[in-house]
């Protein structure tokens, strides 16, 4: 049972029971170049379905800083802050999904995701260590330093910093998972 729309899709269990409490696991892609809610169903689909098959109630939502089809505001949100900008509005989903929805189990809140995805579901545990309660994160670009130059400067930033001797180091630095690692608290 899926309820979309462009900027949202939650997948409930085929055996759902609106009286019973289920844990909910948000699936996620921060972007910015693109964002990770399907306004389709296909079988090509990021399989988020299929962890509901097993018991989760399964959200994906855009966050600020997401997809560029929306507004300039919108899709420029996390420049300059690649690790963190989309993490109080995924928090933010959950808990509002709960309140509107009895059969959400608040203190259960997983969060998964692949590339970009890992790296942002690795940073929601370290962040928000007390919410998040587990993570599956695939493939994390978790130290973009080692990752793709293009991709950081195009939707990151670049930081002029002027030398000693007056030439010019630029630097696009984008934080790290491992700088919070010490948060962990989930699994």
């Amino acid at each position: 049972d899926g309820i979309t729309n462009i900027y949202g899709v939650m997948y409930k269990p085929f055996d759902f029971d609106e009286n019973k409490k289920y844990p909910i696991i948000e699936y996620v892609y921060p972007g910015p170049q693109t964002e990770a809610v399907n306004a389709s169903f296909s079988v090509r689909m990021d399989n988020v379905d299929r962890l509901a098959q097993v018991g989760f109630i399964v959200v994906t939502l855009g966050n600020r800083g997401g997809d560029p089809r929306r507004s300039k505001w919108y899709h420029t949100y996390g420049y300059g802050n690649l690790r963190d900008y989309g993490l109080a509005d995924k928090k933010y989903v959950a808990e509002q999904l709960a309140d509107r929805h009895g059969f959400i189990d608040i203190n259960k809140v997983g969060i998964t995701g692949h590339s970009g995805g890992g790296f942002m579901s690795t940073a929601a545990m370290l962040v928000y260590p007390d919410f998040f309660k587990v993570a599956v994160s695939s493939a994390g670009n978790h130290d973009n330093n080692i990752y793709n130059s293009w991709w950081s400067e195009t939707h990151h930033g670049i930081d002029e910093d002027e030398q000693a001797d007056g030439s010019i180091k630029y630097k696009y630095l984008i934080d790290t998972n491992q700088t919070l690692a010490q948060n962990l608290k989930g699994n």
